[in-house]
């Protein structure tokens, strides 16, 4: 992009953009050490500019993570390539407070007359990967109380058809005894009777089983 004013300017416009920008950018040297901060940089990270020029990147990181993050950026210099913001390039970072947040991070190598550099785009993204996580566990719940009520309802139809099957039986036994007035027709009766009670304490318990997403 060449712009149409001087060369002044043209590097006020470019200042004034880096700095309006809504996410921290880190102008990073070959050494691995910041070279420029914007303000949203200061704010996500919680120190003034002058405690980050000259620093080495990882003093943004956790301690546990120098190790790998020195590894990425020795293979990043070796084949500097464009990755944008939403590319899976996710970290851990740190702020001055030792709070950590997860970031999402877009890198731009640049050559230039005094070097090369890498330009990083950072954003929080710890109030974004917090609703995945809720919707992940909302479709979690749901899913697991699709498969208890499916599992509720055959369950049921196999015990209902059951009962119902042994209590048509009950009551052919029944009437081969002659029917109520004997002692074993009473005996069925009650045995028919409780076979209905559980046919209902069954459909409660399924009811239970299969009840509201918790």
């Amino acid at each position: 992009m060449t712009g149409q004013g001087s060369p002044a300017a043209n590097t006020a416009l470019l200042e004034a953009i880096v700095e309006s920008a809504p996410d921290g950018i880190l102008v990073v040297d070959s050494d691995a050490r910041i070279h420029l901060a914007n303000r949203q940089a200061e704010t996500l990270f919680q120190y003034p500019r002058d405690q980050l020029i000259g620093e080495p990147l990882h003093r943004l990181l956790p301690a546990r993570y120098h190790a790998s993050h020195l590894r990425a950026v020795d293979a990043f210099g070796r084949q500097p390539t464009m990755r944008p913001m939403g590319s899976g390039l996710h970290i851990v970072a740190q702020r001055r407070d030792g709070t950590e947040f997860a970031a999402d991070i877009a890198l731009s190598p640049v050559t230039t007359p005094t070097g090369s550099f890498v330009i990083a785009s950072v954003r929080d993204v710890s109030s974004h990967q917090l609703l995945q996580q809720e919707h992940q566990q909302l479709s979690d719940r749901v899913r697991v109380h699709s498969e208890r009520e499916r599992a509720a309802l055959g369950l049921q139809d196999s015990l209902i058809q059951v009962s119902y099957g042994v209590g048509l039986n009950l009551m052919k036994a029944k009437e081969l005894v002659g029917g109520s007035s004997s002692d074993a027709g009473q005996v069925l009766d009650e045995a028919i009777e409780e076979l209905n009670n559980l046919i209902l304490r069954v459909r409660r318990l399924i009811l239970d089983i299969s009840g509201a997403v918790e």
